[in-house]
C-alpha cells in the first residue's frame, strides 16, 4: 500500500512541475492589408495584392492558410490576390510541436470581399 501511495505521489509531483500553458497562447490571429485608398478595410479589387500577417502570440512551427478560392499557403506571412470578384473566407491555422506530436491550434478566419475593377 505504501509503495502504491509513493508512486502516486511521485506522479503527482511530476505533473505539477510541468509548465502549464493557457488556452490563450494557442489562439491564432492574423491581420491583412491591401492598397491604400479603399473604402472599407475588408473590400479590395480584383488583382489587388493583399498582405496577410500572423499576429499570434505563440511561436508556431508551421502554418496552413486557405484563401477561399482553392489557393493555399504554408508561409508565415503570405501575400495573395484573387482574379475573380466574390466573397472569400480566409482561414489560418497555426501548428506547433508538442512533447511527441504535432499540435494543431484552432482556426482564425475573416471574410474578404473582392470587387471588379
Amino acid at each position: 500500500m505504501k509503495k502504491y501511495f509513493l508512486h502516486l505521489l511521485l506522479i503527482g509531483l511530476l505533473f505539477n512541475s510541468c509548465k502549464k500553458t493557457t488556452n490563450t497562447d494557442r489562439i491564432p490571429c492574423f491581420t491583412f492589408s491591401g492598397p491604400a485608398g479603399g473604402t472599407n478595410q475588408n473590400v479590395f479589387k480584383v488583382g489587388d495584392t493583399i498582405q496577410f500577417t500572423n499576429c499570434s502570440g505563440r511561436t508556431y512551427t508551421g502554418f496552413r492558410w486557405s484563401f477561399g478560392d482553392g489557393g493555399t499557403s504554408n508561409e508565415r506571412d503570405p501575400k495573395y490576390s484573387w482574379n475573380k470578384e466574390g466573397e472569400y473566407l480566409i482561414t489560418m491555422q497555426g501548428l506547433y510541436k508538442g512533447a511527441a506530436i504535432n499540435i494543431e491550434a484552432p482556426w482564425a478566419n475573416a471574410y474578404i470581399i473582392i470587387q471588379p475593377n
